[in-house]
């Protein structure tokens, strides 16, 4: 299991070798949404069958066998996580379930707010478009929305989504407050 509870800003700077477990996590830390501000500064902690680095500027980060990663809020189980760099950033993650068993996430994105929830046989994530594709019996909940489908694509900088593929859409009515 590693832990680090700090987060360097890797989207911004280069990354080192020296930051390797961070680099992993971090990954998926942007995927798919941002959490509550604290999430960033509680410990971090990854379980994996094995792991590999390509210290290469256009190299590949592998999580392979069991992962689960969880920081404050963020939890994330998948068989394998696959993230890619170009010119030593992050730009990819692609993260791939079992074949009894797909990816799943859960983070609170806002403290008044349902947490959102994932799961997908695969889910790719694209850190400079920040958008997730959900593909494979794909289920999303944000707020009090869930769309179920064969293919969910969230994107979050413009708070949309497109379900594909036999689309299901529930819409909760809020809770009352007390």
């Amino acid at each position: 299991m590693l832990n680090r509870t700090d987060r360097p800003r890797f989207f911004a700077e280069p990354l080192f070798p020296t930051w390797v477990p961070t680099v992993m996590l971090c990954t998926l830390l942007g995927m798919p949404v941002q959490g509550l501000p604290d999430d960033a500064a509680q410990p971090l902690s990854i379980d994996a069958d094995s792991v590999t680095y390509d210290d290469d500027p256009d190299g590949i980060i592998e999580l392979l066998g069991n992962v689960k990663l969880q920081q404050g809020t963020l939890h994330i189980t998948a068989e394998r996580i696959s993230a890619s760099k170009r010119d030593d950033r992050l730009n990819r993650v692609l993260a791939t379930g079992a074949d009894d068993e797909p990816v799943r996430f859960q983070q609170q994105v806002d403290a008044e707010e349902p947490p959102a929830r994932g799961r997908a046989q695969t889910i790719d994530y694209s850190i400079e478009q920040e958008r997730a594709k959900l593909t494979g019996d794909a289920f999303l909940a944000v707020g009090q929305r869930e769309y179920n489908g064969g293919t969910i694509v969230w994107d979050m900088k413009e708070n949309r989504v497109d379900c594909q593929a036999g689309c299901q859409f529930t819409e909760h009515p809020p809770k009352p407050v007390d």
